[in-house]
């Protein structure tokens, strides 16, 4: 009988499973550093499922945050809960040191995201496989598996790839009901940016959950997401944030943070003491996660509308390289500018038009900006 995945991640950090680690090497599947729902999902359904495949060689999942930080997920922290599962049986970013420092450098399988990023990539040796559904950056050319489609939902690919591989595909049933949570966050239900991977993962979470209201469980899910009561300015922009490095045109590098919330700037302004403490907010940020430009890219709805901004800032790039990358990101974004504030670190706010473009399109349109200027 298969174990749950409360049981699989508990036997993770079993003295057995330990000594089996030390016959190396240890593997780990990591989404990305924004630890949404569709990336802590996809890491858990791969090493479940990897387990259930070949439990000789269990898969370690992280969560690409700091342990402190899960309960800024108000959604991931409900959808684990259901499950009986808690933070203490979960492993984060802190944990990487302790598994190089007792079983030497990581294996890791990328999910939700093609590239290592800074907070992993100095605990790991090896890329061994990806699976996602971003910008492909063409690395990790022997990586097996090697799936980088377009879809709505990453936890969509993995719950595929491994409908296809499993021997009894009917131990996804213990991971179903998450995956599915993450797939309807990321496509509103089914109804925004549904690719055919997503078509036929629907199609396998209708056959296993078959008691599940689907509309009900997308209702409370995106109200846990969307609960931002007892958050500090500071917390709301850690909440859903992610790190680029992107080079010039004479290979220098720019270190760029983007965090996507889900209310307007005008919530900010009026919930924390006008435009002036969400600017300080803001460089506030920049500085403590040491980047070159941060980003806050909005999205809500508006009677029955999709709406987006975007708001930049930086205290490092020089003002003629700046409004070179805002021309560029301008025309591409479709974006109207609704404040500039020049005194002191470079802040720009903006309408954003082209409101199908999220982070997943924004930042390789950052990248390509950035690619054309010269830094003094």
């Amino acid at each position: 009988m298969s174990k749950s995945l409360k049981e699989f991640l508990q036997c993770l950090k079993s003295k057995l499973f330990q000594e089996q680690f030390k016959h190396g090497p240890v593997y780990i599947v990591c989404g990305n550093s924004s630890a949404d729902l569709d990336s802590v999902a996809s890491a858990l359904t791969y090493a479940y499922c990897s387990y259930n495949n070949n439990p000789k060689h269990p898969i370690i999942p992280i969560i690409g945050i700091p342990r402190l930080d899960l309960h800024l997920r108000r959604d991931i922290v409900w959808a684990l809960e259901r499950m009986n599962i808690t933070e203490d049986m979960l492993f984060f970013l802190e944990d990487l040191q302790h598994l190089k420092n007792e079983y030497g450098l990581l294996h890791a399988v990328l999910v939700d995201h093609n590239q290592l990023e800074s907070g992993v990539r100095p605990y790991v040796e090896k890329v061994t496989g990806i699976i996602d559904h971003h910008k492909d950056e063409h690395l990790y050319p022997s990586a097996d598996p090697r799936e980088i489609t377009k879809t709505g939902s990453c936890s969509s690919l993995v719950f595929n790839y491994w409908n296809q591989k499993l021997a009894n595909p009917y131990s996804l049933k213990e991971v179903a009901c998450l995956s599915l949570g993450a797939a309807l966050i990321d496509t509103s239900n089914f109804k925004y940016k549904v690719e055919q991977s997503d078509i036929d993962a629907s199609h396998l979470y209708s056959k296993l959950l078959l008691n599940m209201n689907e509309a009900q469980y997308y209702e409370k899910l995106r109200q846990e997401k969307d609960n931002l009561k007892g958050f500090t300015i500071q917390d709301i922009l850690r909440k859903d944030y992610k790190e680029f490095l992107f080079e010039t045109s004479e290979n220098n590098k720019l270190r760029v943070g983007i965090a996507s919330v889900v209310k307007p700037l005008e919530w900010f302004h009026s919930t924390f003491k006008g435009e002036e403490c969400f600017e300080k907010a803001c460089s506030s940020a920049e500085r403590k996660h040491e980047v070159d430009i941060f980003l806050v890219l909005t999205a809500w709805v508006n009677n029955g509308e999709f709406k987006r901004e975007l708001a930049l800032t930086s205290t490092s790039v020089d003002k003629e390289s700046l409004l070179e990358i805002l021309k560029y990101l301008r025309n591409k974004l479709q974006l109207e500018l609704i404040r500039q504030e020049s005194d002191g670190p470079h802040f720009f706010s903006f309408r954003q038009l082209d409101v199908a473009a999220s982070r997943k399109q924004v930042a390789p349109t950052l990248k390509d900006a950035i690619k054309f200027i010269q830094l003094p």
